[in-house]
């Protein structure tokens, strides 16, 4: 047999304090340490790698040992699942018991008491109590659903006060976004034009620049001239020294040469200045003209960008008062969807106590309606053992009348005949009074049921 087969078969043959505790223990050490706990001789088993051999017999005395074991395990749990089902059954039997002597003695009592005037008047007061009781409940329910209504109502209040405020607030944002819509409009145009006064700023700069290098190459020019001038003077000056030396000779050739010269560089010198002054002046004109240009262009630049940055805060400012408005929007819906949550359990709350009003009131009517049936046949009943009664105090004077007659007879030795008939009738009389006794009797449980019946609806 395997290791484990054994060690799983028969392990419950061993003490519960001798079996290993340890998980992680061989087969074979358990199925070892279990032979040696169970005390079989080692000459009639062998232990291989994975299964034990036994020898004749030895296996079939292990099962018997088993089934004796598990019997006795059965046994006991039979023994305890009995005694556990006794209790329970004494348990049930001692409550029952209890119960039938609580009913006996309130029967008793009842019994003894249902004579009594006060208790007549007792059961007669007590529907109508419980219809106060119920109307009394009915008064408080209806105070609860005024009380209901009014705060629906200004629940209601609420929820349409807050409904407009949400449609002011989502107007006003509609308006914020169009105003911000044409900042975010003027913005872009006043950006435009920035940069376009920019360009020309920046041209006319560069104007400036060249017309400024101008000006530098045309005062080099200016100087350039003075400096020829200077020099056709000197060379004018030593002209005019040969010329008054040619003179002395008697030369006039060298003198024409010089004046038609001379003529010659004052109308130069002359058109040259008087160019050069109007270039000067042209450029002065331009220079100036151009530095308007640049005042005006970065005074308009300064007005663009302090406009541009005005618009800036403004769009941030209803940037700013946009998110406001949106938490706020986002705040008053979220209080309008748990007054609208609120108006639903209070719809639901109203409906349920509307459902009670109705079924109580319906309960109240079947309740009286019963009352009245019961209180019409307990008066039925009452006249009914009102009769019997009668009746029985007629038959049973009857009796005693008869019987007072049989004993004159017996006394005045009638004969025998008419003492039997006699007897005959006092038997039928007394077997009727006892008919009317269980008769009585029937009829007084059927008025205790009635009763009860009474007491469990009021």
């Amino acid at each position: 047999m395997p290791f484990s087969d054994f060690r799983h078969r028969f392990e419950i043959l061993a003490p519960p304090d001798s079996k290993p505790t340890s998980a992680g223990v061989d087969d074979k050490q358990a199925v070892d340490h279990l032979l040696d706990v169970l005390e079989i001789e080692k000459s009639t088993y062998r232990l291989g790698l994975s299964q034990v051999f036994f020898r004749t017999g030895c296996l079939a005395q292990l099962e018997d040992a088993r089934e004796e074991k598990i019997a006795g395990t059965v046994i006991g749990l039979q023994s305890l699942c009995r005694g556990h089902l006794a209790r329970q059954r004494l348990n049930r039997l001692k409550l029952q018991h209890l119960a039938v002597s609580c009913i006996q003695r309130n029967v008793r009592k009842f019994m003894a008491i249902r004579n009594w005037s006060w208790w007549r008047l007792y059961t007669k007061i007590q529907p109508l109590l419980d219809v106060h009781r119920t109307e009394d409940e009915l008064r408080n329910k209806d105070i609860e659903l005024d009380q209901l209504k009014m705060k629906f109502e200004k629940t209601e209040r609420e929820r349409n006060e807050f409904k407009q405020a949400v449609d002011k607030l989502e107007s006003k944002l509609s308006e914020m976004t169009a105003d911000l819509s044409e900042e975010h409009t003027t913005s872009s145009q006043a950006s435009e034009m920035l940069e376009r006064e920019t360009g020309d700023r920046i041209r006319f700069e560069r104007e400036l620049q060249e017309i400024q290098t101008k000006y530098s190459t045309l005062q080099r020019v200016h100087e350039q001239t003075e400096m020829d001038l200077m020099h056709t003077r000197m060379l004018a000056a030593s002209l005019d020294g040969e010329l008054e030396d040619d003179e002395e000779g008697g030369d006039s050739v060298y003198r024409d040469h010089y004046l038609r010269l001379k003529r010659e560089m004052e109308f130069m010198k002359k058109k040259l200045q008087q160019e050069h002054e109007e270039e000067l002046e042209q450029k002065e004109k331009s220079k100036k003209a151009l530095e308007r240009k640049v005042t005006d262009a970065r005074a308009e630049t300064e007005e663009h960008q302090r406009q541009v940055g005005n618009f800036k805060r403004k769009c941030q400012r209803l940037t700013q008062d946009v998110g406001d408005m949106k938490l706020h929007l986002q705040e008053q819906m979220m209080r309008n969807a748990e007054l609208e949550k609120k108006q639903r359990k209070f719809d639901t709350e109203l409906h349920k106590v509307n459902e009670m009003l109705k079924s109580e009131k319906q309960l109240k009517d079947k309740a009286v309606r019963e009352r009245d049936e019961l209180s019409a046949d307990k008066f039925t009943m009452e006249q009914e053992l009102k009769n019997m009664k009668l009746d029985y105090d007629l038959q049973s004077d009857k009796a005693e009348h008869l019987t007072k007659e049989l004993d004159d007879l017996t006394s005045v030795s009638q004969d025998s005949q008419e003492l039997l008939q006699l007897k005959r009738q006092k038997n039928e009389l007394e077997r009727r009074v006892l008919d009317q006794e269980e008769e009585l009797d029937e009829q007084a449980a059927t008025i205790q049921q009635l009763e009860q019946v009474s007491d469990v609806y009021f």
